[in-house]
């Protein structure tokens, strides 16, 4: 997806993660929602920022987010981020839906060694 990404939606992502990384952003979001993978929620991060920016230029022809997008897309990102890992830790386990389009999770509790998926 980001080799087709427009030009200027482009610059505008690479200059907004520069400041984004200026300002320490990335480190401090890490530490407040407790994610270990810090590199793999800056790969999300850019990539939920080069879709909405996409969408505002193919809306507007201007791929600069408001604050409200931004703030949607930070929070999108790390709660993302966050059920990966809790995937991945075992806490939740991950299947496509019945309608085989959309991911379900499901809290595993795990007794004695055994799995109890409850959904």
């Amino acid at each position: 997806m980001l080799n087709k990404i427009n030009i200027d939606v482009r610059i505008y992502v690479d200059r907004l993660m520069e400041g984004i990384n200026q300002m320490g952003l990335i480190e401090s979001l890490v530490d407040e929602w407790g994610i270990k993978k810090g590199e793999d929620f800056k790969d999300l991060l850019v990539e939920n920022i080069t879709v909405q920016s996409s969408m505002n230029f193919e809306e507007n022809g201007d791929p600069i987010l408001n604050e409200e997008q931004l703030q949607e897309v930070i929070v999108r990102s790390a709660t993302e981020r966050t059920v990966e890992e809790m995937v991945e830790e075992g806490l939740l386990t991950k299947s496509l839906d019945e309608n085989g389009i959309e991911n379900s999770y499901r809290i595993t509790l795990q007794e004695d060694g055994e799995e109890d998926d409850r959904g």
